[in-house]
């Protein structure tokens, strides 16, 4: 059995000052019959705290906020 790493980025730039932001990420790949996810983690710039849920649909959601 093989590994894959997979690092995924994403950036936001605003015009003006932004003072609050209210995030849900789905980046997590789901586990079945033929994909075992061994480790799966969403790290966010500047750090803050951060929630996992899984949605109506079975998909695994980190949400997070940041605020100035």
């Amino acid at each position: 059995m093989w590994r894959m790493r997979v690092i995924h980025a994403t950036g936001y730039a605003y015009k003006s000052p932004v003072t609050a932001s209210f995030n849900e990420a789905r980046l997590t790949p789901r586990s079945d019959n033929r994909q075992n996810v061994i480790l799966n983690r969403v790290e966010t710039v500047p750090a803050t705290r951060s929630y996992r849920y899984v949605d109506y649909w079975g998909t695994a959601v980190t949400a997070f906020d940041l605020h100035a």
